[in-house]
């Protein structure tokens, strides 16, 4: 009996180290292990953002021509289950390590003979300013087609190419200077193979960032 007592308490204490190294690795970020900002070592950030994500409700989203709705947490298709935009937090596992960060789930939709997109669109930020974050594909456990992502503002636009490759995957730092007119921030995913396609990404906008040496907008007085 005494024996089968030390066999539970050492179990118990196995399971209890385990619990402990599988939430450091595996569990959701939180503010003190995972800060929801990601820096991703652009000089020109300054040091005030304001998460799009807190905007979600004023976004429109669209998976093709098919428009989504908004519930109040995220946005749905009503097509399929996982076809949705809405906070969640994302994982991509590197060679560094399990990496986290709070972002946008943007699952892809199947297309037809050509790739449907999934578009995202935000209020413009008065002001202008920078829009900066990061994207990625998650962890997934089947493999797909590479996602093209874009972000558009106005006659400006940037793109990067989303790789799901095990160990060499990367939170794709990408920056977008807003022009000082009503141009609203789009984001713009397709693929040609939108099989578990788990993509996600952070946005912010930075305050327009003016040097004090520079001379008044205008010209000088």
């Amino acid at each position: 009996m005494r024996a089968l007592k030390l066999s539970a308490a050492a179990f118990v204490i196995a399971t209890a180290v385990w619990s402990v190294g599988a939430a450091v690795t595996r569990t959701p970020p939180n503010d003190a292990m995972f800060p929801k900002i990601g820096a991703h070592g652009a000089s020109s950030v300054p040091a005030v953002d304001a998460p799009l994500l807190d905007r979600l409700g004023e976004a429109r989203v669209s998976w093709g021509d098919h428009s989504g709705r908004y519930t109040g947490l995220r946005w749905i298709s009503g097509l399929q289950d996982w076809l949705w935009v809405g906070p969640h937090a994302g994982l991509v596992t590197t060679d560094r390590g399990p990496e986290w960060r709070w972002c946008l789930w943007s699952h892809l939709p199947k297309g037809g003979p050509g790739p449907t997109p999934l578009t995202i669109t935000f209020p413009a930020a008065p002001g202008g300013g920078l829009l900066h974050g990061e994207a990625a594909i998650l962890d997934s456990p089947r493999d797909g087609a590479d996602v093209t992502f874009e972000v558009i503002a106005g006659d400006k636009r940037v793109a990067h190419t989303l790789r799901d490759v095990r160990g060499e995957n990367r939170w794709q730092a990408y920056e977008l200077a807003l022009p000082d007119v009503d141009a609203e921030p789009t984001f713009r995913l397709t693929s040609a193979n939108a099989d578990w396609r788990h993509a996600c990404f952070t946005a912010f906008v930075s305050p327009a960032f003016v040097s004090p040496t520079a001379p008044p907008r205008g010209g000088p007085q």
